[in-house]
Order: C-alpha cells, then structure tokens, then sequence
C-alpha cells in the first residue's frame, strides 16, 4: 500500500510509530486486511485518516492533505435586528381586542422580546405562536413590563406574537420584537411576511321547488327553502329562476363555462362569486313569484300567512330569474317564496353557493 503524505512529521498505524516521513514522499507499507488508523504528527498538529483494507484495495492513502479550516479566536457574535417597534393601544375586557403580528425567523434565532404596559398599574398577557401549527413557545400573563426576554427558535418558519389586556378599559403596550441570527442562518434570509387569500367554496342548495296557485285544492301559495350557511361563510351567491326558460338559459351558460373549463369554474354560481364572470342568467319578463329571506321564527310566520319581517338582504317581485352577491351572513337564513297566480302553481329553481375566504402567510422569500 502507497502512503503520501502532505506535511512532513512522524507517520503512525494503529497507534505504532512508523518512522519519519517527508512531505509529498510517497512511502510503501504494508497493511493487513480490515480498518486502520493513521497519523501523522508534526511539531504542533495532528492530522488523521481512517482507510478499510481489502483484497481488491490498490488505491493511494493520502493523509494531511484536506484544507484546514481557519477560525478566527474571536468571532464576534450577531447584533440584534429591530423587527417590530409599535404603540399599541388595546381593547378591554369587554372588546376581547388580540393584536397580532407576524414575523418570520430561521432555526436557532433569538427573538429578543420587550413588552411594557404604559398604563399605571396596568397588566397584558403575550403570547408567541407558531403558525400555521398554533404551538405556543413562549407564554407571560398579567405582567406590566416584559424586558429583554430572549426565546430560542425551535424551527425556520412564521412566529405570531399575540399580545391582549383583560383590563375593563383596555391598555397602552409598547412592544418590540429583535432578531439575533443564528450563526447558521442565510444571511439573505427574510424576516419578512406576505399575506395571501385562499377561498374555497361549497354548494349548500340545489333545489327544484314547486310553488302552488292562490286557488290550489292541495298544498298553498308559499314555500320556503332553508340556507345552512357554514360556519365562518365569508359571503354567499343565490340564483332564483322561474320555469323552463330560466333554467334553459341556466343549463346554457353552465355548458358554455364547460367549454373553457380551464379557466372558469363549471359552476356558474361559483364562477360570479370568484369574479370569473360578471353576470348570471336574469330575465326582463315577469312572473307571479315573489320572494324574501327571513329567519326561522319569521319564515313560520310566513307560512301561516302571518305578520312578518325579512332580513336585510336583497329580495325581488314578479321575478323570473333574480341573483345576487350577498356579504351579510345572518346566523339562520330562510327563502320564502310566494306565488300570487289564481290558478297556475310554479316551478322554482333554488341554486345557492358559499364563499370562505381565509388569510393565510407565507415567509416572503
């Protein structure tokens, strides 16, 4: 086996001396099969090599060569980096007012946390969360003053510092956030974070509802359909069409949207309440349905042709086909239809969508 060594010093296998070897001085040995431990040793360094012997090893075992990495004895540790510096003027008790901030930071950073209420005899509660986990970190409750309180970052990713008062008549909190880096973080790492909207949607009524006349022998000239909004809807879209000629137009433009369906969604509710399209099917021609939205209590009224109130949401007359883009989301919702033909009853189409819209974060890389 051929041993080369780059530095000049006493060549050792195994922990035995060897004998004396010069620098770039190839040197044969011979060495049994398996692991072994070399060395050379100069006046002040040690340079080691580990090498597996085997029938097929013809190879040339270099040692010393690899560059050394220089430190220096002194390494001057990072300054801390104001990220956050605010006023922030809290609700009370009664408001349940959180405020919240949004940073992001890398594997081992410290945040050098400061929160002081500037209120006499004032307290506030911190709290510092991981997101999209919601793990909390750190937690200090009714305190008046948080200073220079550093919290090592578990993870690289988007912190939320959430900062509230359970004072009746709320508080005054200067907060500040600073960052010291970890010495293994990007320095082009950003702190910064961007804020996006992602919005889903459901199909919540599709119905095909019959609406009989003033002077029916069976059933009445009112009909309701229930709207189960879901929980946390950010808005909602309705379509109302009456007879064949609303629904036709209907069928068509869902058709058309199937088409290009790459684009737009083939639901042509959803397509309006994502702003893909501007306009749903609407007819100019008159019908003899009516129609309102109230709550449960007011839509039992309704049904027995008792006094009642609606909602404030849009409603129509003698529509044939009627839509609207609805932002107020009432806890109960009911569509009242009413049919004032003497004779004739009326099929009504029932077609409502919701809207969720959450915020989310991203580090802003």
């Amino acid at each position: 086996m051929t041993i080369v060594s780059c530095k000049t010093g006493d060549l050792y296998i195994d922990g035995n001396l060897i004998g004396k070897i010069e620098a770039d001085d190839a040197r044969q040995q011979s060495l049994t099969i398996g692991e072994h431990y070399l060395q050379v040793k100069t006046g002040s360094e040690k340079y080691n090599r580990s090498a597996t012997i085997d029938l097929n090893t013809r190879s040339v075992i270099r040692i010393g060569c690899e560059p050394v990495a220089i430190q220096s004895a002194t390494v001057e540790a990072a300054k801390p980096v104001l990220l956050i510096d605010k006023q922030l003027n809290l609700g009370g008790l009664l408001t349940g007012e959180v405020q919240r901030n949004a940073i992001a930071l890398d594997e081992d950073d410290i945040m050098l946390l400061n929160c002081i209420v500037t209120n006499p005899r004032g307290s506030a509660k911190v709290s510092v969360r991981q997101y999209p986990s919601g793990n909390e970190i750190f937690r200090n409750e009714s305190f008046n003053a948080v200073r220079d309180q550093k919290i090592t970052i578990p993870s690289r990713g988007i912190y939320v510092i959430e900062v509230s008062t359970g004072a009746v008549f709320g508080k005054d909190i200067r907060l500040t956030i600073a960052r010291i880096s970890s010495s293994k973080s990007d320095p082009n790492f950003k702190t910064s974070v961007k804020r996006y909207f992602d919005t889903t949607q459901v199909e919540i009524v599709n119905d095909n509802v019959t609406v009989h006349s003033v002077n029916a022998m069976s059933g009445t000239n009112r009909n309701i359909v229930k709207i189960p909004l879901p929980p946390q809807t950010t808005y909602w879209v309705y379509w109302v069409g009456v007879g064949q000629e609303s629904r036709e137009q209907m069928a068509q433009l869902s058709n058309q949207l199937g088409r290009i369906a790459s684009k737009f969604s083939t639901n042509p509710l959803v397509a309006f309440g994502l702003n893909q399209i501007s306009s749903l099917p609407m007819l100019k021609n008159k019908s003899t349905i009516t129609y309102r939205f109230m709550d449960d209590q007011n839509a039992s009224l309704f049904l027995n042709k008792q006094p009642c109130s609606y909602l404030n949401v849009a409603y129509a007359d003698n529509v044939s086909a009627s839509y609207s883009l609805v932002n107020d989301v009432p806890k109960n919702v009911v569509l009242t239809l009413n049919n004032s033909n003497t004779f004739l009853a009326q099929d009504v189409v029932v077609k409502v969508v919701a809207f969720k819209v959450r915020t989310l974060l991203a580090i802003d890389n």
